[in-house]
């Protein structure tokens, strides 16, 4: 058995929590170093990384030095300066579902802007029930839902005030609740 050669730093046995912070990721490792059952190694140098037993897939995956499989998560985006994320929730006025849909595809003309430059995050239809499809005139409409970007509650509310939902009578907004929020995950 040779005496093991030291390729970055001194020679130890590494445990996942040693393996922090080494640099490169790939070092030289001597077969003698390595007694174990799960791993095989012919007696020469090895420029394989070397895992503790107990490493989970995922932890390989996350210290090798390639691309993981596994697609990331979109990370959360926080407001530029001066601005918040506010929770909007607007019923709609009793008896306004033809109205709704009548006015529906000059709304989303409307807020095709301020999806584009960022100020509306998401938003969609409050329903009173479950769906039985993909046909508006079927749903059962209670409302808008909206995250919105913007410096004060009174800019959102002046934002609500212009769009077409509100002018035509639809949603109620003595009614409506805005709230500011800190959004813990956005995921598709």
């Amino acid at each position: 058995m040779s005496a093991p050669i030291a390729a970055a730093a001194p020679f130890r046995f590494f445990t996942p929590r040693s393996l922090v912070g080494i640099t490169p990721r790939r070092l030289l490792y001597p077969a003698s170093a390595f007694q174990s059952n799960l791993l095989t190694f012919t007696p020469s140098f090895s420029l394989l990384p070397f895992f503790h037993p107990s490493c989970t897939s995922y932890t390989r995956r996350a210290m090798s030095s390639s691309a993981s499989s596994t697609p990331a998560k979109p990370a959360i985006t926080a407001p530029p300066p001066g601005k918040f994320e506010f929770l909007v929730v607007i019923p709609d006025k009793p008896g306004m579902q033809a109205k709704r849909l009548e006015v529906r595809p000059k709304h989303f003309e409307g807020i095709t802007s301020h999806i584009e430059n960022g100020t509306m995050k998401m938003g969609g239809a409050a329903l009173g029930s479950v769906p039985q499809g993909d046909d508006p005139t079927k749903w059962d409409f209670a409302g808008s839902t909206v995250v919105m970007v913007a410096e004060s509650v009174e800019e959102v509310r002046a934002h609500l005030e212009k769009d077409i939902y509100t002018t035509s009578g639809v949603w109620d907004m003595e009614k409506v609740q805005i709230w500011p929020v800190k959004l813990a995950f956005r995921y598709p």
